[in-house]
C-alpha cells in the first residue's frame, strides 16, 4: 500500500487557519491603514504576524512588492466583496447600490476600520499613485472596475425604466463613486462619523433623484 493511501484527510469542517502569506498581507493592511504605506515598516508588520524577514522575502520581494500585492490580492477583494458583487440584483438597482454602501460601511467597522481613517484605497491613491506607477495602475484597476459595474447596473435601469435616460451611465457612476470617497476623506479630516451620516444622506437623495419617477422630474 502507498503511503498516499495511509494518510488520513484532515476535517473538512475544520476552520482553516490563513497561511503565512495571506497573514503577512493582513497585517500589512492594518500597519498601512494606520500608518500609510511609506511610515509603515516590516518590522511593524513582522511583530503582528511573529514572522521573520526571511519568512517575508520568502513571499514578496520587496516593501513595494508587498503593497503591490495588498492592492491586487487583499484591498480590491474588500472592494470587490463590498461595493461591487452586491450590484448584482434583478430588483431595485438604486436601493441595491444604497444597501451596497451601509453594509460596506458595516464590513468595514466589523473589520476594525474605522470611518475617521479614510477609504483604504483612497488613501493608498492619494499617497502613492503620484510616485509609483505601479500603486497608480492597480489602484486604477480597482476604480474602474467599480465604475464600470455601476455604469452596467444604472444602464439596465434606464433600460427597465426605473433610472432617467437624460443621464450618462458612465459619468454617474463616475460622481456616485467620487461623492463616496469625498464623504471618506473629508470625514478623514474632521474626524467626525456625522460628517460620513451627512455627506451619505446627500448622496442617497442624489440617488433618488435619478429615478425615472421622481416627482417633479422632466426627462429631455
Amino acid at each position: 500500500m502507498s503511503q498516499a493511501s495511509t494518510e488520513t484527510r484532515s476535517d473538512d469542517s475544520a476552520p482553516v487557519k490563513p497561511n503565512l502569506r495571506e497573514r503577512l498581507l493582513e497585517a500589512a493592511f492594518e500597519v498601512t491603514y494606520a500608518k500609510g504605506f511609506r511610515s509603515c515598516g516590516l518590522n511593524d508588520i513582522l511583530a503582528l504576524v511573529g514572522a521573520t524577514k526571511g519568512a517575508l522575502y520568502h513571499h514578496f520581494g520587496s516593501k513595494t512588492e508587498l503593497g503591490y500585492a495588498l492592492v491586487d490580492e487583499h484591498i480590491s477583494r474588500f472592494v470587490r466583496e463590498s461595493w461591487i458583487e452586491p450590484l448584482e440584483t434583478d430588483g431595485d438597482g438604486i436601493e441595491a447600490i444604497k444597501e451596497a454602501f451601509l453594509a460596506g460601511r458595516e464590513r468595514a467597522l466589523a473589520k476594525g476600520m474605522r470611518v475617521e481613517y479614510g477609504c483604504p484605497l483612497s488613501n493608498l491613491a492619494h499617497e502613492m499613485a503620484s510616485v509609483d506607477d505601479g500603486f497608480r495602475e492597480r489602484i486604477d484597476r480597482v476604480f474602474a472596475e467599480w465604475r464600470a459595474k455601476l455604469a452596467a447596473l444604472i444602464e439596465k435601469e434606464q433600460l427597465e425604466g426605473r433610472v432617467r435616460t437624460d443621464i450618462s451611465p458612465t459619468q454617474t457612476a463616475t460622481f456616485i463613486i467620487s461623492s463616496f470617497q469625498g464623504c471618506m476623506a473629508r470625514t478623514k479630516i474632521t474626524r467626525d462619523p456625522e460628517t460620513m451620516e451627512e455627506g451619505m444622506a446627500a448622496l442617497f437623495t442624489y440617488l433618488d433623484l435619478i429615478r425615472a419617477d421622481m416627482p417633479g422630474v422632466t426627462q429631455n
